[in-house]
């Protein structure tokens, strides 16, 4: 067992703890066509509390994708917060 799985079956059911992941990412066609894009997902006590994609024009780095999904996530853990 990994050691993220170790931490995630210690926390997962824990009132005050909201699992948060993201990714950005890019994929090509025939090297002609880019897209870029990220996606974010929260879960509180194993149920998904918010899910977002994100699309980017194909001139966007996959940095600046990343970015977008790491305030996009802050953004939604901030709001389950207020939810409170």
């Amino acid at each position: 067992m990994t050691c993220h799985n170790r931490f995630v079956n210690q926390v997962q059911y824990h009132p005050e703890t909201l699992l948060t992941y993201l990714d950005g990412s890019q994929i090509s066609f025939l090297n002609q066509f880019r897209q870029v894009g990220s996606a974010v997902v929260g879960y509180h006590q194993r149920r998904e509390v918010f899910y977002q994609k994100l699309g980017f024009g194909d001139s966007t780095e996959v940095y600046n994708a990343e970015l977008a999904g790491l305030v996009t996530g802050l953004s939604e853990s901030i709001c389950q917060e207020r939810k409170k």
